[in-house]
């Protein structure tokens, strides 16, 4: 009998009587590295604070912006419905490149059989242009 309790705890860990293995700290069932402190991952932290910066910094860009008085006029390639009062217009832009733009239902219905559009281009708060306003070319 302590012959085979000493084999089980050599050869097969946790099946002897004063094993401390744990089958859930093993492989796919690890779960003390994901229960560690903060202070001990900071990489989850940095992350963290680069997503909730990243957003910050967007929303103060779009929210302060002010027009510059440039606009662009684009000719309109196609307008879709995605979803309840949004729109995707695809347009392309006088260098030849495509860009989509998710706008409102009203500027949609605006946009209805017209061929050309102009897009107000303001400046944000943290210096980085930003389309504004859509309204059809006359």
């Amino acid at each position: 009998m302590l012959v085979h309790r000493a084999f089980a705890r050599q050869h097969r860990p946790g099946f002897g009587d004063d094993s401390t293995f744990d089958v859930k700290n093993v492989g796919l069932f690890a779960t003390d590295h994901a229960l560690k402190p903060a202070h001990r991952q900071p990489w989850i932290a940095a992350f963290a604070l680069a997503l909730v910066f990243t957003v910050a910094g967007s929303w103060l860009n779009r929210s302060f912006a002010t027009p510059s008085g440039r606009s662009i006029v684009a000719t309109i390639d196609s307008l879709r419905e995605v979803k309840d009062d949004r729109w995707q217009l695809w347009v392309k832009h006088p260098d030849g490149t495509f860009q989509r733009y998710q706008i409102k239902k009203d500027a949609a219905a605006a946009l209805q059989n017209r061929t050309t559009v102009k897009m107000e281009v303001s400046r944000g708060a943290m210096g980085f242009d930003l389309i504004t306003r859509f309204d059809p070319e006359k």
